[in-house]
């Protein structure tokens, strides 16, 4: 999937920007989707994109290589967080269903 424009909400932090003809039809919408509801990972995307952009040629030979292990980390480390959260919100859930069932047992 390719971007063909700038996503319309912006988080705060993250200043929207035009996107250039070259990029609109250059990038790929690999991390895009992973980045978005994270404005520190959107930073660290932009800065990846970026480097794609100013790199066309030596991108392919590793010169974004820390840049995309970068956005990496902060995606997983966004899952992670994520995660610990949901299996909290469950494991209250779980209590709560089982405390009210008990109470309904004869």
């Amino acid at each position: 999937m390719w971007i063909l424009y700038e996503l319309s909400t912006c988080a705060p932090p993250v200043e929207c920007r035009e996107i250039s003809r070259f990029e609109k039809y250059a990038m790929p919408q690999k991390y895009r989707q992973l980045a978005r509801h994270n404005s520190v990972c959107n930073e660290v995307y932009y800065k990846f994109q970026d480097c794609e952009i100013e790199h066309p040629v030596a991108r392919f030979i590793g010169a974004c290589t820390q840049f995309q292990k970068n956005l990496e980390k902060c995606i997983k480390a966004n899952r992670e967080t994520m995660r610990t959260k949901n299996r909290e919100m469950a494991e209250a859930r779980r209590q709560k269903f089982n405390a009210e069932h008990a109470s309904t047992d004869h």
